[in-house]
Order: C-alpha cells, then sequence, then structure tokens
C-alpha cells in the first residue's frame, strides 16, 4: 500500500516564547534546548498527535512529523492546545519525558480497532479505564522479562490522565478517579487489576461498621 504520509507545514515555537498565541495547533513543533549549555536543538512536534495516521519519530532539520494529512482529527485540536502550555509550563528538561509519555497514550489510542472521540465524555472514560488496564498488564510482562517498570507505568498513566483532562474539562483529580490508580505504596502497587478486591474490602468493612453500630 502506498505511503500516504507527508511532511506537513509546521510553525516553529520556541520553548520560551510565552508571548506567540498559538493559532493552529495542529502545526505547532516546540522547539527547546535541554539545558542552558546545550548547544542542540530538539523538538517536541505536538501538532502531530491531531492526525490519525503519523510517523513514529519526527524527521531531520526540524522538519516535524510526517503525517497523513486526510487523517485529521479536528476534535483533538483544543487539547492540542492545551498540551502546548502543558509542555512549556515547567523546565525544558522536562520536555523530552512529558512528550514521551503524552505520545504513548495517543499511540496506543490510534493503535486499537475503535475510534475514540475526544469530545466525548463515555468515550474518553474508556481509553483512560482500558489504557490503564493495558499498563497494568505490562507490569505483569516486567516480571517475566519485559514490560515496563511501576515507575513507568505511573507516570504513563498520569500523563494519559491529563490529556483526558483536556480533552473533556474535567479536573485531573476526577479523571484519575474513573479507575484505580498505578502507583507505588509501601513497596506494592495499586493496579486496575485490585479494584475488586479494593471494593470487596470497602463493603466488608461497611458491613462490619453497620454490625457494631447495630450492637450498640
Amino acid at each position: 500500500m502506498k505511503n500516504s504520509r507527508e511532511y506537513r507545514p509546521i510553525v516553529l515555537l520556541d520553548f520560551h516564547d510565552l508571548k506567540t498565541e498559538v493559532l493552529r495547533p495542529e502545526s505547532v513543533v516546540i522547539v527547546y534546548s535541554e539545558s542552558e549549555n546545550s548547544t542542540g536543538r530538539r523538538t517536541a512536534d505536538i501538532g502531530c498527535l491531531c492526525y490519525l495516521s503519523r510517523a513514529e519519530a519526527s524527521g531531520k532539520k526540524l522538519v516535524g512529523t510526517a503525517v497523513d494529512p486526510t487523517t485529521l482529527d479536528v476534535k483533538r485540536i483544543p487539547t492540542a492546545k492545551e498540551l502546548v502550555n502543558y509542555l512549556r509550563g515547567g523546565s525544558a528538561a522536562s520536555v523530552v519525558r512529558k512528550h514521551t509519555e503524552v505520545k504513548r497514550f495517543y499511540n496506543w489510542i490510534d493503535k486499537q480497532n475503535k475510534h475514540f472521540l475526544f469530545d466525548d465524555l463515555e468515550s474518553m472514560k474508556s481509553a483512560y479505564c482500558e489504557y490503564s488496564l493495558h499498563l497494568s498488564n505490562q507490569i505483569n510482562l516486567s516480571q517475566v522479562g519485559g514490560g515496563i517498570s511501576k515507575t513507568t507505568a505511573e507516570g504513563y498513566q498520569k500523563a494519559a490522565a491529563i490529556v483526558v483532562s483536556f480533552a473533556l474539562g474535567l479536573t485531573l483529580e476526577k479523571v484519575r478517579s474513573f479507575t484505580a490508580l498505578i502507583r507505588r505504596t509501601r513497596g506494592r502497587i495499586d493496579r486496575p487489576s485490585d479494584i475488586g478486591s479494593q471494593e470487596e474490602r470497602s463493603r466488608t468493612f461497611s458491613a462490619l461498621v453497620n454490625f457494631i453500630d447495630e450492637v450498640h
């Protein structure tokens, strides 16, 4: 099948340029240096995430990521605008991590057999919950020599929650309440697969409290 991806017109936005208004988020590529002493310039192509079909990596010489222009999803554009601000909300050194975590969620979404709608609550809630379960499975794989670490999974899930919060206009706390959080607690981790046992413990505790009240 013919490769229909091409380099789209882009807008290079300097990491420190906070005055320029972002008018076409789907075209934005952030340009930054990881440190003050670094002479090299790196890019974070946020705009390409508005396209359902895109290359895995950006091209060289500040051309951005190749995309299939016919796959532009306009419902993703408002989220991309928020992500531009999110990436520039910390230090330049944090851009690589944030961009990698966010891009991983988008890549997972676009590899699924169904189309997730960025302006639909149930659709994005489903994406977040299913992705969380996927991360949980990746943690399990790490025990047999594959997958990802607990710390990495925690960061990936939080990034996904940030994307969903931007897409739906919800608080981060609300989005993270959709399913069990992946987090380290005294050397262990609470995963989405644990939610059944958590609910069972909660019901048991409530029943015990009610029993004590009745006795007294």
